[in-house]
C-alpha cells in the first residue's frame, strides 16, 4: 500500500485509478525505499544500544525490538500498512530514546536522530504524523532532561554540551526541518495532483480519440454511400461501399488509380476541370450529379458531394458517392405519370377540383372552363359553398360531416351547380377526403360530372312511366272487362253449345238403336258421321275451354317432385297402353319449382302424344328423363319410337288447331300442344321438338329456376 501523500489525501478525492501506472510505481518505489531504510535503521539502532547498554537491558531491549519487528512484518503481510507503520515509527522512537540516553543525552549529534525520525513519519505516515512525531520527541527531549536534573544521574557524554543546549538544538532542528518537510510534502501532493489530472487529461483524449477513430472506421466500413479520399486526383482511400457500387473486389484494385477513370467518357472533361479547380485551391462545385463508369462498362447516374481539406501541406479531396439511378429511374417516371395525369385530366370530359379545409377551391382542373363556363383559374380560392344552390347546401354540408370527422373515407352527391350564364346545372360528384400526416380532415378532391342531361331524361322516365302506370291501369281494366266477356262466352260455349250437340249426339244415338232395322246402311253411316261430329265438336270445345282458362287461371308454385308426377301422368294413362306392348323407361328427374296440377298435365299430354304416335309399333318405346342444357340448367324430355315429323313442319306444332297427320290417321284436335306451351311459358320455360318421319320424336322443356346436372335413365316402368 502506498504510504507517500497524494492528491487524495489533501483534496479529500478517491486514490489514483489503475491507469495512472507510471505514478503508481513511484509511489510503490518510494514507499520501497522508506520502509526499508526505517526497518534497517530499527534494526541497526537495537544493535547499537544492545552494545552499549548493560546486558540485562541489552536482553530486554533486544526482546522488545525484535517483537516490534515481528510485529511490523504480521501487520505489513496481512494488509495494515498504516498500523505496521506507526509500530516501526513507534519503534524507532524508542530505539532512539533509549540511545540518546545511553550516549549523554541530548548533545552533539544525538538530537539528529529525533530529526531524521520525524522525516520517517513524514514520509510513511505524513504530515499530521511528521508534525505529532516533532511534538513526541520534543517532549522526550525534555523528559530526559528533566530526568537528568531531577536525579542528579550523570548520562554517558559523548560530547561536551550543556543538556538545555542541546535540547535547544533538537527543538530548533525539528522546526527547521518540519516546516520544510511539510512544504515539501504539499508541494509533492500537488504537483502529484497536478501530473495525475493531466495524465488523466491525456488518457482521457486518447481514448476519446481512439473511440472517434473507432466510430469514424466503422461509418466508414459500413455507409451506404461510397466514401473515398483522394490527392492529386488519384485515389488514396476507398471504403467498401466504394468498391461495390464499381465493382471491384478490392482497394489495391482503386488506391493510386486516376478517378476518372471511374467516370463516363462524355463526363470526363467536366469532371476533370472539377479536379483541376480543387487541385489549385480555386472554387469547383462540391455537389452535383454526372455518370460512373462500372469496371463492366456499364454506365450509371451518380450524386456526388465533394470537399476539400489539407493534410501535410497537400490538399486532399472527400467524396460521398451515392448511385440514383433508381431515384432517377423513379423521378422520370413520375414526370411521366405527371405529364400523363396532366394529359388526362386537361382533357376529361369530367371536372376534378380540390377543396381546402375551408372549403376554398385550391385547385380546378381545364375542364371546368368546358362545363361550367368559367376561365381558367376564375374559381382559384373561391368558396365553392356559394356555388351551390340553395336549396342542396344543407345536404352537401351534411355529406361533409363524416368526411371531415373521419367517420368515411368518400361519398357520393347530385346536386345543382351554378354556371357562368347564372343558369343552375345539376352535377353528381364523387367527394374523397384528403387527410394530413397526423390524419387530421385537410381537404377533398371532388370528380363531378354534368348530368343535367340524364336528370332531363330521368324527369322524362318518371313521366312517361306514370304515363305508363295510367295505360296500364287503362288496359288492366280493359284486360278486366274482356275476361269478365271471355268468361261469359265460356259459360255460353260451354252450355248453349253444348246442349244442340249433346241434342245432336243423343238423337243420332237413338235413331241408331231402335231404328236402324228401318234405316238403309247409307243412312246409317251418316248418322255415325252426325255422332262422331257432334262428339268431335264437344271435346274440341272442352280443349278451347281448357286453353282459355289457362292464361287466366293463378299459378300456384311450390317445389315438385317431377318424377312423381311424370308416373302419377303415366298412370291415368293406363287405359291407352291396354292391349299394346309399350316399354316406358323414366330417368331420374330433378326437382322443379312450379304449379303441380298444369305441370301434370304437361306430363300428361306429353306422354299422351307419345302413346297416340307409337299406336303402329308392334314395340313401342317410351324414354322420360333430363338432361344438361347450354346454360346448365335441366331439360327434361320425352322421346318415342313413333311416326315422328318432318322438321320443317316443326314450328307448327305448338299452334291451336295445327296438326301434321290427319284426323282418319290419330285422332286429336290440335290442342294439347299449344296448351302444354302455354303452360312452359308461364313458368318461364321454352319448349321445343325435334324428330324425322317414322324415326320417332323427342319433346324438350324447361321449366325457369331448375338447374340439375344430367341423369342418366332410369329402370323400366
Amino acid at each position: 500500500m502506498n504510504t507517500i501523500p497524494r492528491a487524495s489525501e489533501s483534496s479529500g478525492q478517491d486514490s489514483l485509478s489503475p491507469r495512472d501506472e507510471t505514478h503508481d510505481r513511484a509511489v510503490k518505489l518510494l514507499d520501497t525505499i522508506v520502509w526499508r531504510l526505517a526497518v534497517s535503521i530499527l534494526a541497526s539502532g537495537a544493535i547499537v544500544v544492545a552494545v552499549v547498554a548493560e546486558k540485562l537491558l541489552t536482553l530486554a531491549f533486544s526482546a522488545v525490538a525484535l517483537g516490534l519487528l515481528l510485529g511490523v512484518y504480521l501487520l505489513r503481510k496481512r494488509g495494515h500498512a498504516r498500523l505496521a507503520s506507526v509500530l516501526l515509527v513507534a519503534g524507532l522512537w524508542l530505539i532512539m530514546t533509549v540511545f540518546v540516553a545511553t550516549a549523554g543525552g541530548l548533545r552533539g549529534l544525538t538530537p539528529m536522530l529525533y530529526i531524521a525520525l520525524t522525516v520517517v513519519a513524514a514520509l510513511l505516515l505524513g504530515r499530521v504524523a511528521a508534525n505529532v512525531t516533532a511534538g513526541v520527541c520534543l517532549l522526550t527531549g525534555l523528559a530526559l532532561i528533566v530526568a537528568e536534573l531531577a536525579t542528579g544521574l550523570s548520562l554517558p557524554r559523548l560530547f561536551e554540551m550543556p543538556a538545555m543546549a542541546g535540547w535547544a538544538v533538537l527543538a530548533f532542528s525539528l522546526v527547521m526541518v518540519v516546516g520544510p518537510v511539510n512544504m515539501a510534502l504539499r508541494d509533492l501532493a500537488s504537483a502529484l495532483a497536478l501530473a495525475r489530472l493531466r495524465l488523466e487529461e491525456r488518457q482521457q483524449l486518447a481514448e476519446t480519440l481512439q473511440e472517434s477513430q473507432a466510430q469514424l472506421r466503422l461509418i466508414f466500413d459500413h455507409s451506404r454511400d461510397a466514401i473515398g479520399v483522394a490527392c492529386r486526383g488519384v485515389h488514396l482511400v476507398v471504403n467498401p461501399a466504394y468498391l461495390q457500387m464499381f465493382g471491384y473486389r478490392t482497394a489495391e484494385d482503386l488506391i493510386g488509380a486516376p478517378i476518372l477513370n471511374l467516370i463516363a467518357p462524355e463526363e470526363r472533361a467536366r469532371i476533370g476541370e472539377y479536379v483541376a479547380l480543387r487541385a489549385n485551391g480555386q472554387p469547383a462545385p462540391t455537389e452535383y450529379v454526372t455518370r460512373g463508369l462500372r469496371k463492366n462498362g456499364e454506365t450509371f447516374d451518380l450524386e456526388v458531394a465533394a470537399s476539400v481539406y489539407e493534410l501535410r501541406g497537400e490538399r486532399h479531396t472527400l467524396v460521398i458517392l451515392r448511385d440514383i439511378s433508381e431515384r432517377a429511374a423513379a423521378e422520370m417516371a413520375l414526370r411521366k405519370s405527371e405529364a400523363l395525369l396532366r394529359l388526362v385530366t386537361d382533357n376529361m370530359i369530367d371536372t376534378i377540383s380540390y377543396v381546402d379545409a375551408a372549403g376554398r377551391l385550391a385547385y380546378t382542373s381545364p375542364s371546368v372552363s368546358r362545363v361550367y363556363g368559367y376561365p381558367p383559374g376564375a374559381l382559384a380560392g373561391a368558396s365553392g359553398y356559394e356555388l351551390i344552390h340553395p336549396d342542396d347546401r344543407d345536404r352537401l354540408t351534411a355529406a361533409f360531416q363524416p368526411l371531415i370527422a373521419g367517420q368515411a373515407a368518400s361519398t357520393q352527391l347530385v346536386y345543382r351547380y351554378r354556371h357562368a350564364r347564372g343558369e343552375y346545372r345539376w352535377i353528381e360528384s364523387s367527394i374523397n377526403a384528403v387527410r394530413d400526416q397526423d390524419g387530421q380532415y385537410a381537404g377533398a378532391v371532388i370528380a363531378s360530372r354534368d348530368v343535367t342531361e340524364r336528370k332531363r331524361a330521368e324527369e322524362e322516365v318518371l313521366r312517361l312511366n306514370a304515363e305508363l302506370e295510367q295505360r296500364v291501369k287503362e288496359r288492366t281494366a280493359q284486360l278486366e272487362t274482356a275476361n269478365q266477356e271471355l268468361e261469359a262466352f265460356s259459360y255460353s260455349v260451354s252450355h248453349d253449345l253444348r246442349a244442340p250437340l249433346r241434342s245432336m249426339d243423343g238423337f243420332s244415338r237413338i235413331l241408331l238403336d231402335e231404328h236402324r232395322h228401318q234405316l238403309d246402311p247409307q243412312a246409317a253411316r251418316y248418322l255415325e258421321i252426325i255422332r262422331q261430329s257432334a262428339q268431335r265438336m264437344s271435346q274440341l270445345i272442352d280443349d278451347l275451354l281448357a286453353f282459355s282458362r289457362l292464361s287466366r287461371q293463378p299459378l300456384n308454385k311450390k317445389r315438385v317432385d317431377m318424377a312423381d308426377l311424370a308416373r302419377q301422368a303415366l298412370a291415368n294413362l293406363e287405359a291407352e297402353r291396354s292391349g299394346r306392348q309399350v316399354d316406358v323407361v323414366i330417368g331420374a328427374l330433378p326437382e322443379s319449382q312450379g304449379d303441380r296440377a298444369l305441370l301434370l298435365q304437361v306430363w300428361t299430354n306429353l306422354i299422351s302424344n307419345a302413346l297416340k304416335f307409337t299406336r303402329k309399333r308392334a314395340t313401342a318405346r317410351i324414354e322420360i328423363g333430363s338432361q344438361v342444357g347450354a346454360r346448365g340448367e335441366a331439360v327434361y324430355f320425352v322421346r318415342d319410337n313413333g311416326a315422328g315429323f318432318d322438321m320443317r313442319y316443326a314450328d307448327k306444332l305448338f299452334g291451336v288447331f295445327q296438326r301434321l297427320h290427319s284426323a282418319s290417321e290419330y285422332e286429336g284436335t290440335g290442342v294439347g300442344l299449344a296448351i302444354v306451351k302455354g303452360i312452359i311459358s308461364r313458368h318461364g320455360g321454352s319448349i321445343w321438338a325435334e324428330g324425322q318421319v317414322e324415326q320417332g320424336a323427342a319433346f324438350y322443356f324447361t321449366v325457369a329456376g331448375t338447374d340439375a346436372p344430367a341423369t342418366p335413365a332410369g329402370d323400366p316402368v
